[in-house]
C-alpha cells in the first residue's frame, strides 16, 4: 500500500476508471493507519495487504456516480476508505473466531479488528457532503457493523451445534451492499436507484462468495437471509452468480456512462470472469 502519489489525489482524469479508483482508494487506507502503536499498525497493513483488490471502495465511488448529485471524487474517497476498513474489521473478526486462518494469532486479529472499525468511523466523518447525508451514512455503516456482529453470533451458535457445519462466512455480501447503499446516498439516488446499488452491490457480494458456483447449504442460505438487508430468498441467494441477472439488477438506474461501466465492472468481478477465490475473502 501507498506509493509516492499524493493521498486523495487521482492519478487520471479518468474519474470512471475502477484500476485508478482502486489505487487511490489503497492509498488512503496506507495514509489513515499510522495512528497507533507500530505492531498494531504493522498487523492492520498485513491484514489490508492480503486483499488483492478494492472492489467494495471501486462499487462505492464508481456506483455514486449514477446519480444526479455532482460528484467530487476527493470528497467521497473516505467513505470508500471507509467500507474497505469494515470489511477488513470483519476478516479480523473471522481469524479471531477461527472461520478463516492468517498471520494474525486471536488477540492480534482481536486488537486489529476495534482498531479499524474505529478507523471506518473516523474515516466516514471526513465524507464532504451535507450533514443529513453524511449521518445517513454513518447509519448504513452502523447497519453494516450489527449484521457482521450478528453474523458472527449466528455462526458460533450453528457451530457450537454442529462441529461440521460450514465455516464459510459471507462477509462479502453484507460489505458490498453497505457499499452500494452509501453509494445512492452519496450520489443523490432516487429510491429506486438506491435500492439497485445495494441489491447488485449483494448480489455481487454473494457470487463471490459462492465462487464455485455450487449452490449454498440451507444453513448457509438461513445466514445470509437473516443477514442481508431487504427480502432474500433461497433462490435469491443461488441464483445471483448469472453475470446477466447480475446486470438485470441495475436496470433502475439511469443511463449513463457511469452505469455501463458499473455494469461492466460487476461482470468482470463475477466468478465466471476472474480466478477461484476463497469463501472469506479475495
Amino acid at each position: 500500500m501507498g506509493n509516492n502519489t499524493p493521498v486523495g489525489s487521482m492519478r487520471s482524469s479518468d474519474p470512471l476508471d475502477p484500476g485508478v479508483i482502486g489505487e487511490t482508494v489503497d492509498d488512503h487506507l496506507g495514509s489513515v493507519l499510522p495512528s497507533a502503536p507500530d505492531a498494531l499498525v504493522d498487523d492492520a497493513r498485513t491484514l489490508l495487504g492480503k486483499m488483492s483488490d478494492r472492489i467494495r471502495g471501486q462499487w462505492l465511488v464508481v456506483g455514486a456516480q449514477t446519480g444526479s448529485a455532482d460528484i467530487d471524487i476527493e470528497d467521497i474517497l473516505p467513505a470508500a476508505t471507509s467500507v474497505e476498513l469494515v470489511y477488513g474489521q470483519a476478516v479480523a473478526n473471522a481469524q479471531a473466531a477461527g472461520f478463516d486462518t492468517g498471520a494474525l494469532d486471536r488477540d492480534q486479529a482481536l486488537l486489529t479488528s476495534d482498531y479499524l472499525h474505529s478507523l471506518a468511523y473516523t474515516a466516514m466523518g471526513s465524507v464532504k457532503s451535507d450533514p443529513s447525508v453524511r449521518q445517513a451514512c454513518f447509519d448504513s455503516l452502523s447497519d453494516a457493523s450489527q449484521r457482521l456482529a450478528s453474523l458472527w453470533s449466528r455462526l458460533e451458535e450453528t457451530r457450537a451445534e454442529d462441529s461440521s457445519a460450514p465455516d464459510s462466512v459471507p462477509i462479502d455480501p453484507i460489505v458490498m451492499a453497505t457499499a452500494g447503499d452509501i453509494a445512492g446516498l452519496l450520489g443523490g439516488s432516487d429510491p429506486d436507484s438506491r435500492s439497485a446499488l445495494r441489491e447488485a452491490g449483494a448480489a455481487l457480494g454473494i457470487a463471490r462468495w459462492r465462487p464455485d458456483g455450487q449452490s449454498p447449504a440451507d444453513d448457509q442460505t438461513d445466514v445470509v437471509a437473516e443477514t442481508m438487508p431487504g427480502k432474500w430468498s433461497a433462490s435469491d441467494v443461488v441464483s445471483v452468480g448469472d453475470p446477466d441477472r447480475l446486470r438485470g439488477l441495475l436496470d433502475p438506474l439511469p443511463q449513463s456512462s457511469a452505469t455501463e461501466t458499473l455494469r461492466s465492472f460487476a461482470t468482470s468481478r463475477c466468478p465466471n470472469a476472474v480466478e477461484h477465490r476463497p469463501n472469506i475473502h479475495e
